[in-house]
């Protein structure tokens, strides 16, 4: 992700910006299937969601108004999927013969799960961001001891290193995520 200080969502408007749509598919792409996959739909379905979703995005960007009292894009996402999810639902259900979701708290379940998948979607994209700039072996180290949650004396074994110097690239990788998290919240503010 570049340093620009304009917003993604702005950029995208030009469908001619492929660095924009790359970034934008790169982040919301998983992030649609995910959501779709864990409210229970099967793999075609939550492809299909994914590209509806796109789809209208892709139509609708160019007029998109980000009017703060209205909502931020996000919140457009989320009803977007949210509402793409619950249609496919009542689809299933209909052919099935199965009961209808209670819509008001399928809403507010599917609110929270978006709020979530929303979360660890930044932060894998940040993770990935740091990753590509930090030193290999500080990443490695990080994702050990953080991702893998293994102890500084396991670590420090490992890499045949002393726990000063694992804390080191422990903090360095941390400085990447931190920056890279203030550059994505520049980048996708809405």
């Amino acid at each position: 992700m570049d340093s620009t200080r304009e917003s993604l969502i702005v950029r995208i408007r030009d469908k001619q910006d492929r660095t924009a749509w790359r970034t934008f598919f790169d982040l919301y792409s998983p992030l649609l299937y995910r959501y779709a996959r864990r409210r229970g739909l099967s793999h075609d379905s939550a492809e299909e969601i994914r590209s509806q979703v796109l789809e209208v995005i892709s139509r609708k960007i160019k007029s998109y108004d980000y009017q703060p009292s209205r909502g931020r894009f996000r919140s457009w996402l989320r009803k977007l999927v949210i509402n793409k999810t619950i249609d496919a639902h009542r689809r299933h259900h209909a052919v099935a013969g199965g009961s209808r979701l209670d819509d008001a708290v399928a809403t507010e379940n599917m609110n929270r799960a978006w709020d979530t998948e929303w979360h660890n979607a930044r932060l894998a994209f940040c993770l990935e961001q740091a990753r590509a700039r930090a030193p290999q072996r500080a990443y490695q180290i990080f994702h050990l001891l953080i991702i893998e949650e293994k102890n500084v004396g396991d670590v420090s074994e490992i890499f045949d290193t002393t726990p000063n110097q694992i804390y080191k690239a422990k903090s360095l990788v941390l400085s990447e995520v931190r920056r890279a998290l203030a550059e994505f919240d520049v980048q996708f503010a809405d």
